[in-house]
């Protein structure tokens, strides 16, 4: 489950140089066409010293302190149901540049043991409401109705790939977005520049993150 092409880049990795680059979806060798869509694809690596696969896992799956944890993205987090290793979650996502965009985002996330020393997390957005605010209203009730979204983010997956050995543990992040492609109606929703920058900013932001919660050790 780990990329192969990812961690050719353990090197860099282990010299402390975190790795976060665009990925490419194609088929057949040809970029994935989507009509009226923006696909988005990134991936991160950190290597992590003095810790262990257990508490990074139970950092990635820890959705109630994700508005701790990831403040920079989440104003609100909340487990809403667990079955073992099942997860239902709702993230209240925002983000403000010339104009804030706010989102309610339901997903469901599944972690999987392969061994001691290797296993993965997939996380699916099953919604995602774009909220209208509007004074004297609930922000949470008031997402815009299906033909009046701006298309900010449609989906969102994101994939955690963890594994330990003798240097530490590499982490990767990998995280699929889905928006709507912009057109003369409604491109100045990208002037804010939340489709451009959110997908590579989330990766980024979410490497400083868990680089912050694993802090290196001081040689």
């Amino acid at each position: 489950m780990i990329h192969a092409a990812s961690f050719g880049w353990t090197t860099m990795v282990w010299l402390s140089q975190t790795v976060i680059t665009p990925m490419q979806n194609l088929d057949n060798a040809k970029e994935i066409a989507i009509p009226g869509g923006v696909l988005q694809h990134w991936l991160g690596a950190v290597l992590l010293e003095n810790t262990t696969l257990e508490r990074v896992r139970d950092f990635a799956m820890d959705f109630p302190d994700y508005k701790t944890y990831f403040k920079q993205f989440y104003i609100d987090s909340k487990l809403l149901k667990r079955e073992g290793d099942d997860f239902d979650a709702l993230l209240k996502l925002s983000r403000r540049q010339i104009r804030s965009v706010t989102l309610n985002i339901n997903l469901s996330a599944k972690w999987v043991t392969l061994s001691p020393q290797l296993g993965y997390a997939s996380m699916r957005s099953t919604h995602i409401g774009e909220v209208d605010w509007k004074k004297g209203k609930d922000a949470a009730l008031q997402e815009r109705l299906p033909g009046a979204e701006a298309g900010y983010l449609w989906r969102q997956n994101v994939y955690w790939r963890i594994v330990q050995n003798g240097d530490g543990v590499y982490v990767e992040i990998e995280s699929i977005t889905l928006s709507r492609q912009p057109g003369k109606l409604d491109a100045g929703r990208f002037l804010n520049g939340f489709v451009k920058n959110y997908p590579r900013e989330f990766i980024e932001g979410s490497i400083e993150a868990i680089q912050q919660a694993f802090p290196r050790l001081h040689h």
